[in-house]
């Protein structure tokens, strides 16, 4: 069977090429979505409707959201930092570790930002960088020097300085955004806590 595609190995290059893009496009669907909801987590505000008086209940639900979002929102901004980092740490032979640093933090900021307002475009955004290393990884195939790698791992303690400010730059624009929104949603009684996804027009 295998000697009418050419012997194995022809076929092997084949499967193993396939087997990783199939992988990493996962990845980056589930990454991308993540990074690009707007409500990131989902919490049933309504059963911490304690108080009877309204006030109360609005005061309430407002401070277990920025309670939620000051203990779990770094994580996860600290995951896609991360995760997009590693990319194109892997794939990039030519910039330097700050400008990946700078890059990668610039594309998780402007996606938290843009998914306030349209969350495709957030989604398009996300895709950039993982998409473009894809692209670069098809159609130049770098060689992946270890011993380079190693270096730019031995770099990064030398930027954690830098990347705790970028950490916390993404952290108050997340908080600068929601607060206000919160505090509109509840304003005009609409629950928050999780994406509203607009239906689809059937053609």
């Amino acid at each position: 069977m295998v000697s009418l595609f050419g012997g194995y190995a022809t076929v092997y290059p084949l499967l193993l090429y396939t087997l990783g893009i199939v992988l990493y496009g996962i990845f980056i669907f589930y990454l991308c979505n993540s990074l690009s909801k707007r409500d990131l987590i989902a919490l049933d505000l309504r059963k911490y409707y304690w108080g009877s008086h309204l006030l109360l209940k609005k005061s309430i639900t407002i401070g277990l959201y920025i309670y939620t979002y000051a203990v779990i929102f770094p994580l996860l901004t600290f995951i896609w930092f991360g995760a997009l980092s590693l990319f194109v740490l892997f794939l990039s032979g030519e910039q330097s570790l700050n400008q990946i640093l700078l890059l990668t933090m610039a594309v998780v900021a402007s996606t938290r930002i843009v998914a306030y307002f349209n969350r495709e475009l957030a989604r398009d955004l996300a895709r950039v960088i993982p998409f473009t290393v894809l692209g670069v990884l098809l159609i130049n195939s770098p060689t992946i020097s270890v011993p380079d790698i190693i270096t730019r791992f031995n770099e990064v303690p030398q930027f954690l300085g830098k990347i705790f400010n970028y950490l916390l730059v993404v952290v108050l624009l997340e908080f600068f955004i929601r607060i206000p929104y919160s505090i509109y949603s509840l304003s005009i009684n609409q629950e928050i806590g999780e994406d509203e996804e607009t239906p689809e027009k059937e053609a």
